[in-house]
């Protein structure tokens, strides 16, 4: 039990610093190419995405992996950014 009272406080800690985060992450040093966001977010990469469908995407794997559900926070982050690429169409 107290393993996950020291788990839960450095997680809202992290948490706490999350916002902190930019909003451009990087997979190494390159930026997030586009097929990688598509698939994140379940979209076909090789297809045309509205802005519409990129939004319900995003609000779908982002329901799936909710912080207070359990979902880790790099996950989050990640999906967060594979919005950002796809809406910009990079």
């Amino acid at each position: 039990m107290q393993h996950l009272k020291v788990q839960m406080s450095a997680n809202i800690h992290y948490l706490g610093r999350l916002k902190e985060i930019p909003e451009k992450l990087h997979i190494g040093s390159k930026p997030m190419p586009f097929p990688t966001a598509a698939k994140i977010l379940a979209l076909d990469p090789d297809e045309n995405h509205s802005d519409e469908t990129i939004q319900e995407a995003f609000e779908r794997m982002a329901s799936l992996n909710q912080l207070d559900k359990g979902g880790p926070p790099y996950i989050l982050a990640k999906i967060q950014t594979a919005r950002t690429v796809a809406l910009k169409g990079l």
